[in-house]
């Protein structure tokens, strides 16, 4: 039966080479003391024993798929220096290197195989078996449910949301990100059959509730997108604590002055350090927020300095965007094919933490 050349005969007959154990498990291999070359026989070794029966030409397509990502995969793990090959020795890991070889045996896809090449060696950097692996192994079971666009859905969607939470140093740094990634940000028009197919296969969760991206982005940066204010305005303030250093040119127009604070709990926190009264804190917190750019103010400006628009309502509502998070498997998926496609990009751990 085909279950049962899947997994195996159960009563399978164990031999023991020098410094090996045997595992009845799918006939994994437990080698100590691990090579390259012997790391590659062990994987491809595996993948043999558990394949499952095909044609002559249907297995050899499949062995050589199997054979190149191993390949892949073990190239990457030379290339870094700091990782060691005992990984191959735990059936944990075999387990999902057997995925990824079987998988890819079956579709032959480069995106595919690329992205579960990274996960692979996402997986070996997580040593102790903690929630970040146990999301590794899961996401290499969903990545072959997907296509390569709804891999960028989940990209997009990431990237957004660590645009929007971040807290950058300067209006340059924002230039950056979005230069860098320009390519996977502006792909957030998306299907809604994409994003049921995404909710299905537990990359996505539908809170009902649309996240205001414009409006966070705004809370976390409003420094950046002052429109400044006259020395008048806080003549009361400059009587009582001089020329303070809290004050500087504006960034959006040279003939006023603004804060010198990323956002309002920054600027609160500057305040209350350098001896501000409550009631002057309660003064310039509303000048701040007086003063800040809206949100279609601060889009509009993004646009015209970066050519990228950040949409409010429209294209998100739409497709009820704006309503979707990313489970934790969602943020693996993005974050491999976020790192495939445009460069390093977080360490994933920055997500679990």
């Amino acid at each position: 039966m085909m279950i049962e050349r899947f997994f195996g005969n159960l009563r399978q007959r164990q031999k023991s080479g020098n410094d090996s154990t045997n595992i009845q498990a799918e006939r994994i291999v437990i080698n100590n003391g691990i090579d390259l070359v012997t790391a590659k026989q062990i994987a491809l070794d595996v993948f043999k024993a558990n394949f499952l029966d095909l044609t002559e030409v249907a297995k050899k397509t499949a062995y050589e798929r199997a054979e190149e990502i191993v390949d892949k995969f073990l190239k990457e793990i030379k290339e870094n220096k700091n990782l060691e090959l005992s990984f191959v020795s735990d059936p944990d890991f075999q387990f999902s290197f057997y995925n990824v070889q079987r998988d890819y045996a079956r579709s032959g896809d480069k995106v595919l195989g690329e992205i579960l090449v990274r996960l692979l060696v996402d997986r070996v950097r997580t040593k102790d078996r903690n929630f970040q692996q146990l999301v590794i192994n899961e996401s290499i079971t969903v990545i072959p449910k997907l296509t390569a666009s709804q891999m960028d859905v989940l990209s997009s969607l990431l990237l957004i949301r660590y645009l929007t939470e971040k807290e950058f140093a300067s209006l340059e740094k924002i230039y950056l990100f979005i230069d860098k990634f320009n390519k996977l940000l502006h792909l957030y028009i998306y299907e809604d059959t994409s994003l049921l197919h995404l909710q299905y296969a537990g990359c996505l969760i539908n809170s009902q509730k649309r996240y205001d991206y414009l409006g966070v982005f705004l809370k976390n940066n409003g420094g950046l997108f002052q429109k400044g204010f006259n020395k008048k305005e806080i003549e009361t303030i400059l009587s009582k604590y001089g020329n303070h250093k809290i004050f500087v040119p504006c960034k959006h127009n040279k003939e006023k002055i603004q804060f010198n604070a990323s956002n309002r709990i920054h600027l609160n926190i500057l305040l209350f350090i350098n001896g501000f009264s409550a009631e002057d804190v309660s003064y310039c917190d509303d000048l701040f927020e007086a003063t800040m750019m809206s949100k279609e103010e601060m889009g509009k400006f993004l646009y015209k300095t970066t050519k990228f628009y950040f949409r409010g309502t429209d294209d998100w509502d739409v497709y009820n965007a704006r309503s979707y998070s990313l489970t934790s498997v969602g943020i693996v998926i993005a974050h491999a094919n976020i790192n495939r496609k445009l460069g390093e990009f977080e360490d994933l751990s920055f997500w679990f933490n």
